[in-house]
This record gives structure tokens, sequence and C-alpha cells, in this order.
């Protein structure tokens, strides 16, 4: 079944916060559900109208982690519109509580029934029946301070109109721990504030624990407008979606963040832009990557439901020793026991298959994203040459009315610089580093050198790594000459100081998850540094450039941007992706 409402979201993990949790949670079931109670470990209530509820416990899972989980199972009753009576009109919604060390986490997924029925166009449709906000999680929010990364949800739109405020919209649309979308608005010039937001409100409908809603006065949207790069910019009378860790100072991290016009708004029924808004938020959460304890928790919960079948068996399978089959009761035993491993070696695998098919989409992301900026790139090219040619064609003709040492002049031009050629492996590009006086690495260059290993790389890698590194002694250089003086981050976002800058595009932090495991840290930790930079001669790189995604080990090139205290660009690692949360 489809998802129609996600949310995951944490609190500190305390006594008083489960126990609040535990008690909304009962009054729903009570109250709004028919339970007679909330049903603890392996308990399955019924109510009067078909509902069942079922509960599951994992107490210190082999993960570390533990919890409880309830799903509820019931009919739900079809729109008015919907006269198809065949479908099936159960939905169910599953309810995770789980505890990891010093957090509380509340994961919960709604699968609504599908909708399956003929438009007016005669057209066949199969859709997910829409599902707003569960009660329960609303009270849970009015109880417990939770969060979605360094936010708090709440059911209104949030009004911006002081700095400090605006400040904060920023640091969350910033925020890579973030899973919900932040959705910015400001009203159409010349617009009723209230009024806007009170139809933004409507368009996005009840979003606590999915996302955020903000609307900008026009003097905070100016202001905005001019703190952000181009593209993520909100026109008035627009509505856009920031995904987790805006680059708000790159212009083509605004490809990520899409827009919804101020004609489409205005075109558009409230009903058909919440549906917009509401589909890509729930295809987007679906396939979002979950928090580490609760990949973990899940594996535990799927597994013990998987093996409480053998629970059972095992607990009424006679043991008397007087069995006059005892050797075929044996032998029963011993194939329940194979048939046990089998399960868990069957969950151990699906468990690696989700990683490896969360890691797919997030490679598939960011290859689209590459492509629409190799595109992006690829027509300001186009455009450049063929206003270079233009102008070359009108130079050409003002010189030949020159007369014939114009003429001449015209077609005598002979480049003398001699084109430089980028290193065709990594083993060459490791050779030629010394040469560029502006960059120093301290990795392993077998790491470098391993990537020649993979046919399918191709040449563009090793180029891309090769002006990465072109790119920093560039800087550095300018740096030293006192032609520039601001750092690394703005020399590649903002390109038109002059100098040479041929980095499309850098990730400069890695999420909490690689921060807080020691093996990861470990990997992204560079030694031998001098002291200048760091005391301890160790410091942890979490700045990085993709040298390819999808493909030959995903390598990547990871830096420090050391020119203050060292006069030069740290790097520390050239190699295949290093683990992360997907891949360990």
């Amino acid at each position: 079944m489809a998802i129609g409402y996600r949310t995951i979201l944490s609190a500190e993990y305390n006594q008083e916060n489960l126990n609040a949790t535990v008690e909304v949670l009962r009054k729903w079931v009570t109250t709004k559900k028919g339970f007679n109670g909330l049903p603890t470990k392996g308990e399955a209530f019924g109510n009067s109208v078909g509902g069942t509820l079922v509960a599951n416990e994992i107490l210190e899972s082999d993960r570390g982690v533990s919890g409880y989980r309830w799903t509820l199972t019931e009919e739900w009753d079809p729109p008015r519109w919907y006269a198809n009576a065949e479908s099936s009109r159960v939905g169910i919604t599953q309810i995770s509580l789980v505890f990891s060390p010093g957090q509380l986490w509340l994961w919960v997924d709604v699968e609504p029934p599908t909708l399956e029925y003929i438009d007016n166009a005669g057209r066949e449709r199969s859709e997910t029946q829409p599902s707003g906000t569960p009660a329960f999680v609303s009270e849970i929010l009015g109880e417990i301070e939770m969060h979605d990364g360094v936010e708090s949800p709440v059911a209104e739109i949030q009004q911006i109109a002081t700095l400090p405020h605006l400040s904060h919209v920023i640091s969350v649309l910033q925020d890579r721990t973030r899973r919900g979308a932040a959705y910015v608005t400001s009203p159409p010039d010349g617009a009723d504030p209230s009024s806007w937001l009170d139809r933004t409100q409507r368009i996005l409908g009840r979003i606590e624990g999915m996302g955020f809603g903000y609307m900008l006065t026009s003097e905070a949207r100016e202001a905005f407008n001019r703190t952000v790069a181009s593209g993520h910019t909100i026109p008035a009378g627009t509505i856009r979606t920031f995904l987790p860790g805006a680059e708000l100072g790159d212009t083509k991290d605004a490809l990520r963040h899409r827009l919804l016009h101020a004609s489409t708004i205005q075109d558009s029924t409230d009903r058909r832009l919440q549906r917009i808004i509401r589909n890509a938020q729930i295809k987007r959460l679906r396939d979002v990557e979950l928090p580490e304890a609760l990949r973990d928790a899940d594996y535990a919960f799927l597994r013990q439901k998987g093996l409480r079948t053998f629970e059972v068996l095992h607990a009424e399978v006679p043991t008397t020793e007087h069995d006059s089959s005892g050797e075929r009761m044996e032998d029963l035993l011993k194939r329940l026991a194979e048939a046990e491993e089998l399960l868990t070696m069957v969950f151990d695998e699906n468990d690696a298959l989700r990683r490896a098919a969360t890691g797919a989409r997030q490679a598939a992301e960011e290859l689209r994203v590459e492509n629409e900026e190799t595109y992006i790139d690829v027509a300001a090219l186009r455009e450049d040459r063929e206003r270079g040619t233009r102008e070359i064609e009108y130079l050409r003709r003002e010189l030949q009315r020159l007369g014939n040492d114009g003429a001449t002049a015209a077609f005598a031009f002979v480049d003398d610089s001699t084109a430089e050629t980028h290193p065709s492996t990594f083993r060459e590009l490791i050779d030629r580093l010394g040469s560029l006086t502006g960059v120093k690495y301290f990795g392993d260059r077998a790491d470098a050198e391993d990537l020649d290993e993979y046919s399918d790389l191709g040449d563009a890698a090793v180029m891309k790594a090769w002006d990465a590194l072109v790119t920093f002694s560039a800087y550095a250089g300018a740096r030293a000459d006192g032609l520039f003086g601001q750092s690394l981050s703005h020399y590649i976002q903002n390109a038109h100081h002059g100098f040479p800058m041929r980095i499309s595009k850098v990730k400069w932090s890695e999420g909490e998850t690689v921060r807080t495991n020691a093996k990861m840290v470990a990997q992204r930790t560079v030694s031998g540094l001098p002291e200048s930079i760091e005391p301890s001669s160790s410091k942890l790189l979490v700045a990085h450039i993709a040298l390819a995604t999808g493909r030959a080990g995903s390598p990547r090139l990871y830096f420090d941007d050391t020119v203050s205290a060292a006069g030069f660009v740290t790097v520390g690692y050239i190699g295949a992706h290093l683990d992360n949360t997907l891949t360990n």
C-alpha cells in the first residue's frame, strides 16, 4: 500500500516524555477508535466495527535500540463521490516509539486505501485516498517539545517579519538533519497578507509533523532575496518548497527546490494545488533515508514478527522422553531450526537490500540534478560560443573595411598559449600534484590510484579532480598575492572574481550520523598536518566533491581550506566513496 502520511520526529528521551506520549495514544485508541485500551507486547485488541490493534515490543535488541510499535487496521469511509464498492477500504496506521541513547523517536506511517475509478474522460485511475494529519500527532506535539532537525513542528504557517526570525528561517532551510519540507511564501504585491495567509493555509493543509510553513512579509522577502543566490529567491505570490540542506549561496542548488509560480497559484483551485504539494511531499518522505535508530528498530520489529510463528511452534512441540516417535520429533526440531535460521538470513538480506535501494534512489536524484546542471552549463557555453562567433564575424567585417592591412589582420590571429592537458589517470594526477603550489595532498595515494582499476569510470572523474586541484591552487595563489581576501567557499560560489574557477558543485558538510559515527569520522580524518593547521596534527575533513555518482565506486575528493593557516588547501582523500549510513 502507498503511504498517505509520514512523520519522523524526535524528543529528549525521559520518562515524562514517554509517559505523556503513551497517554495521548491510549486516549486516542479508547475515545476515538473504540478499543478497550492500549495493548502491550503480543496483544491484539478488536473494536466493535471490526478494527484491530496489534502491539509489538523490542527490548534492547542486538542493534542497541528498544521501543513499541502499534499497528491499527480498520475500514475507511470512502469520499462522497467515490462509488466503487468492490475496492478494498482497508487502511493501516503504524505508530512506532523508538528509544535510542538520549532520544525518543516518534515514527507514524498512514497507509490509506487505494481509490480505483473511471474519470470524466473515461480513463482508469488509481490513486491513494487523501489522508490528513492523525489527531494524536497534533496532541503529542501539544504535550511534548518534538523536533525535526532544528525546528519544532506547528500546525500554523509562521509569519516572518523581523530579521531575527528571518535568520531562524534561513537556518531551518539550511539544516541537513531536517526531513520535512519547508514551504516559504510571500503575498502578491498589494494583496492583503491575512487573505494570502488563509489561502496558503488551505493549500498546504495540516502539515504538522510533515513540514513547516513560513510567510514572509514584503520587507522580509526583500531581505531574504538579497541574502540568497539567484534561483533561491521568493517572488511575490509564489510558494517555494525547500528540501533539507538548502545551499542558499549556490545558484545551481536551486534546481532541487521547486517553485509554484504565481500564475499557477492564480489559475488553479486550492484542491489542485494541495494535491500537487501533498503528493510531492509524500513521495519524497516515502523514499527519505530513515535515521539509523529507526532502521535498526524496523529490522528488529519485522524480525520479531517473522519469528513469532517459530516461537509458537517451539512452545507446542511435545518433549516427553517416552515419545515413540522421538527420532521423528528430533528431525522436525532440526528442520524447524534450519527454517528459522533461513528466515533470519532473509531478514538480514532484505535489510541490506533496503539500504542499497535507498542509496540507489539518492544516487538517482543526484544524477538527475547533475544532468540538469550539465544541461544548463552546456546551454550557457553554447550561448557564449554563438555570441563569440557573432563578435568575431563583426570584427572581421570591420577590419576588412579598413583595407588590405585590416583584411590581413582579420585572419592573422595565432594562439600562442599552450593548452593545458588533463592527467589521463589518477596515478598521473598524484604525480603532477607537485606542480600545484597551492595544494598539498595528505591522503594515501593508493586510494586514488585504485580508481584507475574501475573500467567504467571514464575520463571525466580524473578531469574533475584535476580541475578542482587547479582551482584550489589558483585560490591559494590569489590569496598569497593579495588579490583575493575571502574564503574558498566564497571563491567558488562567487566566480566573478576572474581567477581560474573550474568547480561546479561542493558538498560543504556531512550529515549528523556520519559526524557521530567513530568509524566514519576516522575515515574522514587526515593526519600529518602542520601544527599551524592543527596542534594535534589530525583534522576531520567534511567538505567534498563528487567525482562521479552511481558508478565505479562513486569517488570523492575531501579537502579543507587551510590557506589562512598554512598557505595551501589541504586535500585529505581522493578515492572510492567512504562509508556512510547507507554503505556501512
